[in-house]
């Protein structure tokens, strides 16, 4: 039998060796294929359902598998929410570079993020869903706070009411500190399909009924006729009430800004 000479013996054993010595870079990871059902669950249960809760929905966050939601929220205003993340809240970026002081998380790439939007909508939209009439996004200074006591009244308080009997209340100060101005509008707007309201001893709400949109029906007291759906308005009106029970002490500018 032929036997390799010392030298070669030993460089064999080095090169086989080569992949375990250490310093040596790891391998490049493969790029997310978020075109995939299994790549747009994986990268959503690694980022996103933290807030915006497992499967889309019950996060504290706003829930992503509202179709109109996704038909109403433009792709490129999707895109810088998703890349640049939200100065001002707890919204970080997932792109590739920090913008505004908040720190890109996951280093990925626009044509990644814009998978991930063509996905989530295939996943979660609807094609014939319609987006709403009432803009979408915040527009500071449009609401009057007085009226908009008057409209929550009318058409919020029979399950937000003060005591947390039913949906909870949202005029607590430390609650709307924690949340932007946007927020409250998108759930005003879009409503909470995730939501379901808890038994009332009064019978004053359907326990299975979410948070109406703003097109309604909205509940009423027992035996009265449902609330006329409300106008763009009456949305600026609701924010501004809503946001002037904060008080003082914000910790971060967090009415100003764009969140979803």
């Amino acid at each position: 039998m032929m036997r390799l000479p010392r030298s070669l013996a030993l460089l064999s054993v080095l090169c086989a060796s080569c992949d375990q010595l250490p310093g040596k870079p790891a391998p490049r990871a493969k790029p997310i294929d978020v075109t995939t059902v299994a790549g747009f669950q994986s990268y959503y249960a690694t980022n996103c359902s933290g807030c915006h809760g497992v499967n889309g929905a019950q996060g504290p966050a706003r829930p992503l598998t509202d179709a109109s939601y996704l038909a109403s929220v433009p792709a490129d205003a999707m895109l810088a929410m998703l890349r640049d993340g939200i100065p001002g809240t707890r919204m970080p970026g997932f792109g590739t570079h920090s913008i505004g002081g908040v720190e890109a998380l996951g280093g990925t790439t626009d044509a990644q993020l814009q998978a991930f939007i063509t996905t989530m909508n295939s996943q979660w939209g609807a094609s014939n869903a319609v987006a709403s009439t009432i803009p979408w996004k915040h527009t500071a200074g449009l609401g009057d706070a007085s009226r908009g006591a008057s409209t929550f009244a009318t058409h919020c308080l029979v399950c937000h009411t003060q005591d947390n009997t039913t949906a909870g209340s949202v005029t607590d100060p430390f609650y709307l500190r924690l949340v932007s101005d946007q927020h409250l509008r998108t759930s005003i707007v879009f409503g909470r399909n995730d939501r379901n309201g808890r038994n009332d001893p009064n019978g004053r709400n359907d326990a299975k009924a979410a948070m109406p949109a703003a097109n309604g029906p909205f509940p009423t007291t027992a035996g009265q006729p449902a609330l006329a759906s409300l106008t763009a308005a009456n949305v600026d009106d609701l924010v501004a009430y809503l946001a002037s029970l904060r008080g003082t002490g914000l910790s971060m500018n967090e009415s100003k800004d764009s969140a979803p």
